[in-house]
């Protein structure tokens, strides 16, 4: 009859609750164990008991462990960050156009004020003019979305305009993190090969080795003396055996 189902929730008696932890921790720490030799992966585990006592399980290094753990986390975070900031600089350039474009058609618009309507030139400026307040309303968004990547300017946005900054934010950290595990994988499959490349050319070297020592061997049997007697042509097959 199998054991009935245990409730989980913090057990109040102080007694059972350390038996339990140690008997958990020692179940825990087996199962990594048996997870890091059975899968070749780096397992580590670190527990603090309710008295503050650390208990710590690793496959390797637990530095180590750490180490690489932080340098993983601090790639996606400073990758993350170089895209924010290239997209800040891709709006910066296009608002920086378009206020070039801005300046150049209001001074054309300008220069063209004092010659007179002819040829339906205030048809013209009037069809600049709304160019114009077009190109404005593009420059300010532009301004807006750049500020609103960088975190600036967000007192005054509601629940949805946040909601929407955010997944583009999941969707860019998304593509950045499936960026870096197809190189992560790229580089193991490489190390893989280059580790299976150097194992072939161990074997080469000993079957090398190897060959050369059998022709060594031939050579000085095909040069020692044949003597005449009975014994002799047995001593020599006896050597080379």
């Amino acid at each position: 009859m199998g054991r009935g189902k245990i409730e989980i929730k913090k057990i109040e008696n102080v007694s059972c609750r350390q038996v339990t932890f140690s008997k958990r921790r020692s179940g825990l720490f087996k199962k990594a164990h048996e997870l890091s030799v059975l899968c070749d992966a780096v397992v580590g585990i670190i527990v603090f008991s309710n008295t503050s006592r650390l208990y710590e399980f690793s496959s390797s290094s637990m530095k180590g462990i750490i180490d690489r753990y932080n340098r993983a986390i601090g790639s996606s975070t400073s990758q993350m960050q170089v895209e924010t900031v290239e997209v800040g600089v891709v709006l910066e350039s296009l608002v920086l156009m378009v206020e070039e474009v801005v300046i150049v058609a209001e001074g054309v618009s300008g220069g063209d004020g004092g010659g007179g309507n002819r040829g339906g030139g205030g048809d013209d400026r009037v069809q600049e003019q709304a160019e114009l307040e077009i190109l404005r309303h593009e420059v300010a968004r532009l301004q807006n979305e750049n500020a609103m990547l960088k975190g600036n300017d967000l007192g005054g946005k509601s629940i949805l305009e946040l909601e929407r900054l955010e997944r583009q934010l999941n969707d860019s950290l998304a593509t950045v993190l499936r960026k870096k595990e197809a190189m992560q994988s790229k580089e193991i499959q490489c190390s893989n090969l280059k580790g299976k490349s150097l194992v072939m050319k161990k074997r080469f070297n000993v079957v090398h080795r190897v060959l050369q020592i059998d022709m060594m061997c031939f050579n000085l049997s095909t040069q020692l003396p044949i003597q005449p007697g009975s014994g002799t042509s047995h001593k020599r097959q006896d050597w080379l055996e």
